[in-house]
């Protein structure tokens, strides 16, 4: 999949998904389905959060050499409390965030695509892989918020 792909895909998701998450009632909205399990509201806060560490993997690893970027996606749902926080705030980081990437994405040099970042694991990825895969957990979470979408 080229990575021109995956912006026009972001660009998309936003231009479709926000009406589609304000249309889930409330309650269906913050329900978590079992304990430790994200609510609907609890995942697309994680989507952002995904969106942050993305930002900083595409970005530094444009800019430096294998930069090593991870984070653990329960621990930053808990501190950030999604829950409670305002879901049309949550929403609009949500698009505008992956907006900025989508035009961030644009811009990366063919040749920079082989640059790579590293996990917490020690896994070093190129940052096509991780532009691609980013998409695709992005999906992933989506499917889980609205079914189909």
């Amino acid at each position: 999949m080229a990575v021109q792909h995956v912006a026009q895909q972001l660009t998309n998701l936003c231009d479709i998904i926000p009406d589609r998450i304000r249309q889930i009632a409330d309650a269906d909205f913050i329900h978590k389905p079992a304990p430790g399990k994200w609510s609907k509201k609890e995942i697309l806060g994680h989507l952002v959060d995904s969106a942050s560490n993305n930002h900083q993997r595409f970005v530094r690893g444009l800019v430096e050499n294998v930069p090593t970027i991870a984070y653990d996606g329960d621990a930053w749902v808990s501190a950030q409390q999604y829950q409670q926080q305002d879901r049309q705030l949550i929403l609009q980081l949500w698009e505008t965030y992956n907006r900025h990437l989508a035009a961030i994405i644009t811009v990366i040099p063919e040749d920079d695509l082989l640059r790579c970042c590293k996990y917490g694991d020690g896994t070093v990825l190129p940052l096509q892989f991780l532009i691609e895969d980013y998409l695709h957990h992005m999906e992933h979470h989506l499917k889980q918020i609205l079914g189909a979408y």
